[in-house]
């Protein structure tokens, strides 16, 4: 018996529609839809956002429709800009002061609040602040315990996540990709 390649698994997904520029496809099997193709190209541009990345140790939060600017108002930050590897050369991230340090950077459709050191930008207080009539995803890389994410929506909590691990059995191609 061969394997079913258009069998649901996983919620909706299927398992026999990888990425068309990886894998030869018979011209009568589906390839990735338009909205899957378009998830993993934002995924990739994303990731592309971040740049080169220490991950063990870092937090962040990715705010939608507002500007570094105004996540710091948000914050109550003190706004002083400096040479980024300067900082990080001078900076102790094992001292308890330096979790009141953080960068932010506009991106396309908002901004990022990151703290290559620490979970500061993933605290209830912080994306309370930063997600007010708008949406926030934070994301702490523990290494002791593993990614631990939160979404916000305008001040409340509306999920959670742990990165990276197994999708759920609804988890449909969008949320897997």
């Amino acid at each position: 018996m061969a394997a079913d390649d258009e069998r649901l698994v996983a919620g909706t997904s299927q398992p026999g529609r990888p990425r068309t520029d990886l894998f030869d496809r018979p011209a009568e099997v589906a390839g990735l839809t338009d909205d899957q193709a378009a998830a993993v190209a934002e995924a990739r541009r994303l990731t592309a956002a971040l740049g080169e990345l220490h991950y063990d140790g870092t937090g962040l939060a990715c705010i939608a429709g507002i500007g570094a600017a105004e996540a710091a108002r948000r914050l109550e930050a003190t706004v002083k800009v400096v040479d980024r590897e300067e900082f990080l050369d001078q900076i102790d991230p094992f001292d308890q002061q330096s979790l009141a340090f953080v960068g932010v950077t506009d991106v396309p459709g908002g901004c990022v609040v990151t703290q290559p050191w620490g979970y500061m930008p993933t605290t209830p207080g912080a994306t309370r602040r930063l997600s007010a009539g708008t949406l926030c995803y934070a994301m702490f890389a523990n290494p002791k315990s593993g990614n631990q994410g939160v979404i916000v929506r305008d001040g409340q909590t509306v999920g959670g996540d742990h990165p990276g691990g197994t999708p759920w059995g609804d988890a449909g191609p969008v949320e897997v990709l």
